[in-house]
Parts: structure tokens; sequence; C-alpha cells
């Protein structure tokens, strides 16, 4: 699951996954004897080899699908103040974007970004340094929007946090009066295309990209609907969020053909090694973003394929799949697995509550936990990290997996 780069890198049409499984790797430990597992139960998930205390707090709360009317509110335009060529070190990212009243006054739920981004859950890079007030002055400078438009927040190129946070208040985008625009708020100042998996998700809940606006400048809409998201990232979710991805499911699998469909997925990351490495070597400088991506790459994600494929699963790469291939294997499924990431974030789109989400866990995701809370989805996490090498790249628990597989399954 890649951003704008990467949709160049695996053409759907040129490439296709050709697993070699080792089903006898596999097999070997059936006859080994079982491993201690520590086994966790919270709610519908259950963790393997987890403690308690080392559990994330993922919370779910409902949010009211509101929409808040405001009439010739200023947008500003997205700023950073960190030139192109430093964004490539470890230095601070501080950005502003934002919406307020005609009277000035920042919208509430700005300010609640800021004390997220820039207190006890900041991630020492972004900081969000929005003013509580703006001068209207500015506002008389900026470019006026004729009509209605409802903002959506962030247009994220990234395939994850599009789901997540693109789509968070896409319940109001469903049945739409054709005339409306949306308005998002762009995540770089470049100017760049609508991805094309964007384009298609918005085509599902028939919104046509033309009739989407980026505030890369300030705006003044003589009207802008502002809806209550149902998702905020890294902290809570609501199940409101679940209607968008109804819909999207419903309208993609409507012609969906005849053809064999596998209950067991497994979502793999192999081919996307190569293409991994070559992004982190390009944030050298910045050793988050270099050790975050190094770090996706498993050292023996052939042998994790084998382990699955021996229960049953079909070894999928979603990145040589159409997004409507992907979401009719997410929604078909009875069992989904993978490396907790983006790929694992498609279990939006299956609606059946007793699917069940397999994630091994190479790092901490508490968006993930919310997803699946939000879902209602049996989930099933295992601490599995057996060791990394100097890169940080790690080496899964083959024994660990294939163990808890069995009580799983």
């Amino acid at each position: 699951m890649f951003d704008l780069l990467d949709e160049l890198l695996f053409p759907a049409d040129r490439y296709s996954l050709l697993p070699k499984y080792d089903s006898s790797f596999a097999l070997q430990f059936n006859d080994r004897p079982g491993l201690p597992l520590r086994v966790v139960t919270r709610g519908r998930t259950q963790y393997f080899n987890y403690r308690e205390e080392d559990l994330p707090h993922a919370l779910v709360e409902t949010a009211p699908l509101t929409m808040r009317t405001l009439t010739t509110p200023l947008v500003t335009r997205f700023e950073e103040d960190k030139p192109e060529q430093a964004a490539m070190q470890d230095a601070p990212r501080h950005w502003s974007a934002a919406i307020y009243t005609a009277d000035g006054e920042l919208l509430p739920e700005f300010s609640e970004l800021s004390e997220r981004f820039n207190g006890k859950r900041r991630d020492g890079y972004n900081f969000n340094i929005n003013l509580p007030r703006v001068d209207r002055a500015r506002a008389s400078k900026a470019r006026r929007l004729k009509g209605r438009h409802v903002y959506m927040g962030y247009l994220r190129a990234h395939f994850g946090h599009f789901l997540l946070e693109s789509l968070a208040r896409a319940w109001a985008m469903l049945d739409l009066e054709p005339g409306t625009k949306i308005l998002f708020h762009p995540s770089i100042p470049k100017t760049y295309p609508i991805p094309v998996f964007a384009r298609e998700i918005l085509a599902a809940m028939d919104v046509d990209p033309a009739r989407v606006v980026l505030a890369h400048e300030d705006l003044v809409p003589d009207e802008l609907i502002v809806p209550t998201p149902q998702f905020w990232i890294e902290w809570k979710g609501s199940p409101g969020m679940c209607l968008a991805f109804d819909r999207v499911r419903e309208r993609l699998t409507r012609l969906q053909s005849a053809t064999f469909l596998p209950r067991r997925v497994y979502l793999t990351r192999r081919l996307m090694g190569a293409p991994l490495r070559r992004r982190a070597a390009q944030f050298a400088h910045n050793s988050r973003r270099h050790d975050h991506l190094v770090g996706k790459n498993l050292l023996n994600e052939d042998e994790v394929e084998s382990l699955f494929a021996a229960r049953g699963f079909d070894i999928i790469a979603p990145e040589t799949r159409s997004l409507r291939e992907q979401i009719i294997l997410v929604a078909n499924a009875s069992e989904i697995a993978g490396v907790t990431g983006s790929a694992l974030h498609l279990a939006l789109f299956n609606g059946n509550p007793e699917s069940k989400l397999i994630a091994l866990d190479v790092r901490s995701s508490v968006n993930q936990h919310i997803v699946e809370q939000v879902r209602g989805t049996r989930a099933f996490h295992m601490n599995c990290v057996k060791s990394r090498d100097e890169l940080g790249q790690p080496q899964l628990d083959c024994a660990l997996i294939w163990q808890a597989l069995k009580e799983i399954l």
C-alpha cells in the first residue's frame, strides 16, 4: 500500500505474486513441543505473547453524526515552516491549516488537534501551530468560493492514512446534493493529483473528483458544512466511521463475478521490500522516518507465508490487485491476516462481525486496534518479533505463530 510515488512501482497489470511455499517448513512445527503461550483477552481481541500492561489503549466513543454550518468562514492554506531540503532531517516540522469562523475564532476541533500534536501525544516531529484567532484582514485577501462546500479534513496521498484520516468525515458525503463541492486541506504544500485509489473510493460514493477543492491558498466559501469526524488518528474512533466503508463495499462488490474467492487471505508485503529500502535511503538524515520504513521489511516473510499457506490461506500482495479486487477479497474473507500496517486497515470494508483478523505485530499500532474495535472485528494480535538485524529489520518467531494459529483456527 503505497503513496503517489509508489503507485508507479507496481502496475496491477504487470505484476503478480508467485509464492514459492515450502510446505515442509510449516509442517515441521507439528512435531515440536508447544511453546508456553501467554494469552490475554480483552473484549473481542486476544493477544498472544503480550503482558496486560503492554496492551494498547485504543478508545471507541460514539460521536454524533452532526454537521456545523458556517457562513463565510476563513479556511487557511496549508503551510509548513520547513524547507524541502530540511524535510529529510530530524528537525521538527511545524505546520498549520485550519478553519476560522467569520468572527476570526478558531474552530475547537483544531485547538484539540494542536493539543494532541503538541502535548502528551506528540511524536516529536509534527507540531501544529494554528493561532487561536486570525486577523480578518487576512480573510479579505482570500479567494471567495461560491456556493456550498463540505469540509473533509486532510487529503492524504498515503493509502492507509487516506482510509483513516481523509474518510473520517466521509459519512457526510453519502447522498450529497449534486452541486455540493468537497473541500480538503492538502497534506503537503505542493500541488499533486488526487491518487487513483482516492478517485475510485470517491466515485463509489457518487463524488466526482472534479468537485474536490484543495486549500493551497486561503479560501472563504459562501457556506461551509463541517461534519463531525469519526476517527482521530492514534487516539480514538466512532462506529459512524463504518458508514462510508459499507457504501463503498456495496457499490464495488455489486458486480462481483462468480469466480472463486478465497475465504482465508494473507496480505503479504514481501514484494514491497526493495521499494521500501529505496524510500528509506531517501530519509538517511531523518532517523525516525528511516527506521520506520526499514522496520516494515520482514527478514523471513517467505517462511511466514508458508505457515499461513499450510493453514489454507491464499497469499495476496495487495499492491498487485486493483482497489476493487482488494475490497472484494477482504469483504468476502472469513479470516484476514498480515503484518500490522495499512493493508490490514482494509478490514474496515469487511462488515461480518464473525470474520477473524490476525495481526502480526512488528510495531505498536493504536490505529489498527481502533479499526478493529469500531468495526467489531474478532481480532488476534501476536507479539512475534524474534530478533532484528543491524538495520532494524524484524525476523518473526515462526514457532510462536504456528502455535497461535492452531489455537485461533
